[in-house]
């Protein structure tokens, strides 16, 4: 309506006055991908056990399966969406996105070498949660 006929002075109101359902609609969806994304970092996290991996690298791995959920989950539109606006307008240059995608990288592989330097920290916990747990032989 709004491109056919023009802004009305009732517009702004309007919207005040829907954002609360707008919020209470996008909720279950919001929930939705979130389970999923859980989910699957969870699947990824036994997989992880089960291939007896380190904790940096199980770790690096059920956040990248929980990203991966997020990005290409059930209602992953709510999260792509605000993205593509800031990314899109970088994207189109080659130059510009070039330099983007090198400080991205260059800040994820300083924030990785980082945290494999100074290891797992468990505060204000002395020891890892669990650490006295022993699983039984068989398992």
């Amino acid at each position: 309506r709004r491109n056919r006929r023009g802004a009305r002075w009732y517009d702004g109101v309007q919207l005040l006055l829907a954002a609360p359902w707008h919020v209470v609609a996008g909720l279950g969806g919001t929930i939705i991908l979130l389970l999923w994304s859980l989910g699957i970092a969870a699947a990824a996290g036994l997989l992880c056990f089960a291939a007896s991996l380190s904790l940096t690298t199980s770790l690096a791995a059920v956040g990248g399966a929980f990203t991966l959920g997020l990005w290409w989950g059930p209602g992953s539109e709510r999260l792509r969406s605000p993205v593509r606006r800031v990314v899109d307008p970088v994207a189109r240059r080659g130059v510009p996105w070039l330099l983007v995608t090198l400080l991205v990288a260059a800040l994820a592989s300083g924030l990785g070498a980082a945290a494999s330097a100074q290891g797992t920290r468990w505060a204000p916990y002395d020891d890892a949660p669990l650490s006295g747990v022993r699983l039984p032989g068989w398992l």
